[in-house]
Formats: structure tokens, sequence, C-alpha cells
């Protein structure tokens, strides 16, 4: 009998493959040892290789959606002011597994239109707070397009951040990608009127993005 979890464990180790050299590295073989199963143990579970990619890739790009729609979400909800939102939203853009595994799939061709609509529905948000707190009219556009530049830039930094990091010059530089992330919030907070609001904070977030802004009243 399969043990308990070995489906998930299998899976597991096919997007491992799948994530550092695409869809030909996804041997039953090497997939069955590296989850640390026995080979029928695999064949119970899915019975030909192209079984395990579909399900694999099919689980992957849910992955992509759905982490990052369910991250963005919560964010959006539990921030109170605009540099605390826009430091979160760029902290859930920069997620670097994610931004791995969604590049692979791209280049496999594998990713498909994302009917969550995550990025639009986030700048919506994002653009509603920024006139709320400007008092003004805003360029939707504006809102959108500087979100589409921190998802391009940070979707990418972890897949060819190295090299490119190594063509400026700074590849040595292993404070270089914070930096650049702080660097890039204060570029969209200024750009999206955030800078200002009452304690907003200059320290860098996990991913480099700062932190910053109020809580709500007995918020966690």
């Amino acid at each position: 009998m399969p043990r308990p979890g070995s489906r998930e464990e299998i899976l597991d180790a096919a997007e491992r493959a799948l994530v550092a050299s695409g869809r030909a590295a996804i041997r039953q073989e090497k997939v069955a040892a590296d989850a640390g199963v026995a080979g029928p143990t695999l064949i119970h579970h899915f019975h030909s290789r192209d079984q395990l990619i579909r399900e694999v890739v099919d689980r992957a790009t849910e992955r992509v959606r759905q982490g990052r729609l369910e991250r963005l979400a919560t964010d959006v909800l539990d921030t109170y002011d605009m540099p605390a939102l826009l430091a979160r939203i760029l902290e859930s853009l920069a997620e670097p597994d994610r931004a791995r595994l969604q590049n692979r799939l791209a280049s496999e061709g594998l990713l498909q239109k994302d009917p969550t609509k995550a990025l639009a529905s986030t700048s919506a948000i994002l653009h509603a707070r920024r006139e709320a707190e400007s008092g003004k009219r805003e360029s939707g556009e504006d809102t959108l397009f500087a979100l589409v530049l921190a998802s391009l830039a940070l979707g990418a930094e972890p897949v060819v951040g190295q090299e490119t990091w190594d063509s400026a010059g700074l590849g040595a530089d292993a404070d270089v990608s914070a930096r650049f992330r702080a660097w890039l919030f204060d570029l969209l907070a200024e750009r999206l009127g955030a800078r200002g609001a009452e304690n907003s904070s200059k320290a860098p977030g996990k991913n480099g993005a700062k932190r910053g802004g109020r809580r709500r009243a007995g918020g966690a």
C-alpha cells in the first residue's frame, strides 16, 4: 500500500524537476527516487509519465494563480494606508518560488490566461485607496501600469537577476537585490503619491520592499 502523503511528495518532486529543467526532466524513475518512494508506488498514483506531467503542470498553474490571488486579497483587505499596502503588494509579487515556477511555466508555453485577473483587481483597490488619500481624481492606467512594472521587474529578478547584476557590474554585491526592491518601492510610492503617510517606515521587508503604515485598531 502507498504510504500516506506519497502522492503529494511525488508531485512535489516532479515540480522541482519542472522548475529546474522543464518537462523533459520529469522522468518517473528520477521523480520516484527524489520523492523517496518505490517505482510501483509512483505507478499506483500516476499510470504514465504523461499523466504525471499533466497533473504536476495543472497543480503548478493553479498554485501560481491562487497563491497570488489569495495573498494579494489578504494583503489588500488587511492593510490600512497606501505605503503599507504598496509594500505588501510588492512583497507578494516578489515571492521567488512563485516567480520561478511562473517563469518556467511561461517558458514551456504552459501558462495560460489568468481568469482571476489578480493584478486588475488589486489595481482597482489600490487606485481607490490612492484617490481617497489624495482627495482628487487620478489616472487608473497610471496605477495599473505601476503594478505591471512591479510584476514584470520582480517576477524576472529571481530568474535572470544574477546575470543582470553581473552585466551591471554588481554581481558580487550581496545586498543589491534588496536595495533594488527598496528603490523600486520609492519609485512607485512617489509615482502613486504614497510618500509621507503617517508612521510609514523606511525599513526594508524580508523581500527588500519597504514596510510601513498604520494598523487598524485591534488589528494583527
